[in-house]
């Protein structure tokens, strides 16, 4: 993630070496440093002649020329840096908007009817991101190979499962679950598994919806027997519910400022569990709430590329088909969206609820091979899961 200083300062630099092409992507208005204003006419007026470009921006106008040119992004780049600047635009528009609603709304004279008016003129104002442009999202192969070296290759998310980090991938924009039955130990593994990706490099944000932080912190007490030092050291984050039941556009909003602010290192967010999330409007149904909250984080996990991990639970109709039985996709209770919209579902099974054997069965796998199978063995005393075949070793830490 860029901050607006950045993405300024990049796209500038970018018209300087591409000789101005792409001034027609932003106005002045995109831009939130005066100086950075300037710039922009400078260049539009006077190309990019540094004496011109000096002459124009006045005093510092030659220390800020070197610098656009050492922050400057690429040719193939500029066009993804100004679609980001209308776009961070457009969000300070709808946040201002929004704040005048809200404060005007305070007062006890305020008229609901009125508001509402004034809140459907204000946002129907807003230029729309695209514009007119019925093409706004095409883009050539050229375009998308340089998106790599836009936004750089995010590590991926190792679980310390050695099938299921050969098989998947769980990178920025994947939305990955883990399913179980209630008391399967579904919070559990995402517990297990943020400690490995924090461990990995990775920060975690945890949206614990489910556990209490009393809880939270008993688990990973009982992952470090060695004492609190080891835990406090790792960059993972609790989320405890700011709200009953939180919408889910409370937890993208979070999630996003959490990646602004903390945009030093790789991201995971893990959200305990889906189906404890509200929708952000009513829906008749559940399967259509869960809808809603499903595509919304899978819409998060590729906005702000980062992989998120969410539970979900399991249905009964796996217990209905008889003790040996193995649960499969459409047992995701609620499910629809959470099959189709999903990138890795991994479905979890204990086969006798008072065994520590867990079949972890891998049903959908879009970046690789799906339909396999892990054996786990679960150990109580350290909440943790670990393969079966190297049920004493110690995964590293």
């Amino acid at each position: 993630m860029f901050s607006q200083l950045e993405m300024e300062r990049a796209f500038l630099g970018g018209l300087l070496v591409s000789n101005g092409s792409g001034t027609s992507l932003v106005d002045a208005g995109d831009f939130t440093m005066p100086a950075h204003r300037a710039a922009l006419a400078a260049i539009v007026e006077h190309g990019c002649d540094a004496p011109g470009f000096s002459a124009h921006v006045g005093t510092g106008g030659a220390s800020l020329y070197a610098g656009l040119l050492a922050d400057s992004c690429t040719r193939d780049n500029i066009r993804p840096f100004g679609e980001m600047l209308r776009r961070q635009r457009q969000l300070r528009d709808i946040r201002a908007a929004a704040i005048a609603l809200a404060e005007r709304s305070g007062s006890s004279l305020a008229d609901p009817a009125e508001l509402a008016r004034e809140a459907i003129e204000r946002f129907r104002s807003l230029e729309p991101i695209a514009g007119n442009d019925t093409l706004g999202g095409l883009k050539s192969i050229g375009e998308v190979m340089a998106m790599a070296d836009l936004m750089g290759v995010a590590p991926e998310v190792r679980t310390l499962i050695p099938e299921l980090d050969h098989h998947a991938h769980i990178s920025g924009g994947t939305l990955n679950i883990i399913a179980a039955r209630p008391g399967g130990g579904k919070s559990a593994m995402m517990l297990d598994w943020s400690v490995s990706a924090a461990r990995q490099g990775h920060q975690v944000l945890f949206f614990s919806l489910e556990m209490t932080l009393k809880d939270v912190r008993h688990r990973l007490w009982a992952m470090f027997p060695s004492g609190p030092t080891a835990v406090a050291e790792l960059p993972l984050f609790i989320q405890e519910p700011f709200a009953k039941r939180p919408t889910v556009g409370h937890l993208v909003a979070f999630s996003a400022e959490f990646c602004r602010a903390m945009r030093d290192r790789p991201t995971l967010v893990v959200v305990d569990y889906a189906q404890i999330v509200a929708p952000n409007r009513y829906w008749q149904t559940r399967r259509d709430q869960v809808g809603e909250v499903v595509r919304e984080l899978k819409g998060m996990a590729m906005s702000l590329d980062v992989p998120v991990l969410a539970g979900a639970q399991l249905s009964r109709s796996v217990e209905q088909r008889g003790p040996n039985a193995r649960p499969q996709l459409s047992d995701l209770k609620e499910a629809g969206e959470l099959e189709e919209v999903s990138d890795l579902v991994c479905l979890l099974h204990r086969p006798r609820m008072d065994s520590t054997e867990v079949m972890l069965n891998i049903a959908k796998n879009r970046h690789g091979p799906g339909h396999f199978t892990s054996r786990l063995t679960f150990q109580p005393d350290r909440a943790r899961f670990v393969p079966a075949a190297n049920e004493s070793e110690d995964r590293t830490w």
